[in-house]
């Protein structure tokens, strides 16, 4: 069963929220720069557009929760910031060559495991570090 707290709630939208969906808008944006189908494109910047759109409304809910719930809850976002940010640098990279699909939009293994790194650490982080929520 979810956790229906604010703990809960807070928890679930920092890990969906503020992380996946700024890494799937990064990676979208990324794959819309690579294609070289303007149509593929055109869908892909849609894609981010709308992943940013959900991450920036995650942020805000976070925040709001920071302030509603007070030291208790923040600790809590504290361990899962910090929780986050050691799993993805247990990700093993990828091994092994794989096909050249980025004109078409698809992007393989290695470039999302380089692109969720870099936005790790230069998107997520600085974001949530601003919240007071350092990993």
């Amino acid at each position: 069963m979810p956790d229906t707290t604010l703990i809960g709630a807070a928890r679930a939208t920092l890990i969906e929220g503020c992380v996946a969906e700024t890494l799937s808008a990064n990676e979208a944006q990324h794959a819309a720069a690579w294609t070289t189908d303007p149509v593929i494109a055109a869908v892909l910047r849609q894609i981010s557009e709308d992943e940013a759109r959900h991450a920036e409304l995650a942020y805000t809910f976070v925040g709001w929760a920071i302030q509603t719930g007070g030291t208790t809850l923040a600790d809590a976002l504290r361990e899962t910031t910090h929780e986050q940010f050691a799993a993805y640098e247990r990700l093993p990279a990828p091994a092994g060559p794989s096909m050249n699909l980025r004109p078409w939009g698809v992007m393989s293994e290695l470039d999302r495991f380089e692109l969720q790194r870099e936005a790790m650490r230069n998107t997520v982080r600085p974001a949530l570090e601003s919240m007071g929520l350092t990993p």
